[in-house]
């Protein structure tokens, strides 16, 4: 029996012999799932494909200086006219209850870098040891002979950054690095770029996570650092849940600290919590 060919390889055919995509991510999208979506969309887009994105959620405030080549649907589409991918989605229960009821599974292609994904279907491609989704859109691209410049570089940058914090997380590997530099000799401007991602807090953020930070406690001999948010703050500050992104790494920068911990009440009696590791910590396993 002849070997199957790769996932990388398999999706590349899958483009190529199709013409309709759908482009979803998880909800609560981040900006690795915000930056796949528009740069896979650019992708698709600059090979004449027909593209549809949908969100559950809407793009945060923070990313809305992003471009996608078509306006981002909070309405579902028929997912049946179209192959659909699903990016960045660890597990199925995060695509949003419409998505996941309707999915057909022989017409999905998943892209996704989370360890312990039990995948969907045929067209999986799961790679654990890749910095973010962005970093295998930008795969993709550079094996079809895309060059990764203009909007295509900023959407894959902008997923790359986040998820390796700018860098500083353990997740940076050298090929994420070598990405950056193919982007970078293409005309990328990080200076340009990353002021664009980093400068977009709002006055009620910075009150919000003030009052958080100002509750933070350290357990496990100050191993652990933890914080929480009543779902009251966020009237309180006039702030909302896409304010707390990257919070929780404040409680990483603590002296000693191996893990941070950030508990965010969400109504109907759900807690939900981000955890970030500093150090060989598999915070992976706890999630």
């Amino acid at each position: 029996m002849a070997a199957q060919a790769d996932p990388k390889a398999r999706i590349i055919r899958t483009i190529q012999e199709n013409n309709g995509f759908l482009l979803s991510s998880h909800v609560s999208p981040d900006g690795d799932a915000v930056g796949s979506m528009a740069g896979l969309g650019w992708l698709l887009s600059s090979l004449g494909k027909e593209v549809a994105v949908y969100s559950p959620d809407p793009i945060p405030v923070q990313y809305a200086w992003l471009e996608f080549p078509v306006p981002v649907r909070t309405d579902f589409p028929d997912p049946t006219t179209w192959w659909t991918f699903v990016l960045d989605c660890g597990d199925r229960s995060r695509m949003g209850g419409e998505l996941d009821r309707a999915l057909v599974p022989q017409r999905t292609i998943l892209v996704d870098h989370h360890q312990n994904n039990p995948g969907i279907g045929p067209l999986d491609w799961i790679d654990p040891e890749r910095s973010s989704v962005g970093e295998m859109i930008a795969e993709l691209a550079l094996a079809m002979g895309i060059p990764l410049e203009g909007r295509l570089a900023e959407a894959v940058y902008l997923a790359i950054v986040t998820d390796t914090g700018f860098f500083t997380f353990g997740n940076t590997t050298p090929r994420a690095l070598e990405i950056v530099g193919e982007m970078l000799r293409h005309g990328l401007s990080p200076g340009t770029v990353n002021a664009t991602i980093q400068n977009q807090w709002s006055i009620n953020r910075l009150h919000l996570q003030g009052k958080v930070l100002q509750q933070a406690r350290l357990h496990f001999d100050g191993q652990v650092g933890l914080a929480a948010i009543p779902e009251s703050l966020y009237e309180e500050t006039g702030t909302t849940k896409e304010d707390t992104e990257g919070l929780v790494n404040s409680l990483g920068r603590i002296r000693g600290v191996r893990v941070a911990v950030l508990l965010r009440e969400s109504g109907n009696g759900t807690i939900r919590f981000s955890l970030r590791s500093v150090g060989d910590t598999d915070v992976q396993r706890i999630a």
